[in-house]
């Protein structure tokens, strides 16, 4: 429990009478009640700000750490479309060779390895 928590659940659920009540307002306020009071309202006042500046650079941190993950999912989910969109091309060339090649070549090859003649030579594709 904070001092704040602490202070606020002394004036308001502590159960003390009312006389003791004015004399704690009297201590506060030098004698004065009214001035007690002042400084109790004060103090709160200087409270709330220091949390509402804590309050603001929380809101702050967490804006940006959601704005930077979302950006951060958007950027995932298009690379994931790009390399799906990329995958289908390779896929629908690979297809358009295989389609127009003789039975015999159609074959495909296993490695890199197997692409090369064997006399070590690659294979040249001639236009026709």
């Amino acid at each position: 429990m904070t001092t704040t928590m602490q202070i606020a659940d002394l004036i308001t659920a502590s159960g003390q009478t009312g006389p003791q009540m004015t004399h704690a307002l009297k201590v506060l306020g030098n004698g004065d009640m009214q001035q007690g009071l002042i400084r109790i309202a004060n103090y709160f006042q200087a409270e709330g700000k220091s949390y509402i500046k804590v309050g603001r650079l929380q809101g702050v941190v967490v804006g940006a750490a959601g704005a930077g993950l979302i950006f951060l999912i958007a950027k995932l989910i298009k690379d994931g479309r790009e390399k799906s969109k990329q995958q289908e091309e390779a896929k629908a060339i690979m297809d358009a060779f295989k389609d127009n090649l003789p039975p015999e070549v159609r074959q495909e090859p296993k490695s890199h390895e197997e692409s090369v003649l064997p006399n070590n030579n690659i294979q040249h594709v001639t236009e026709a």
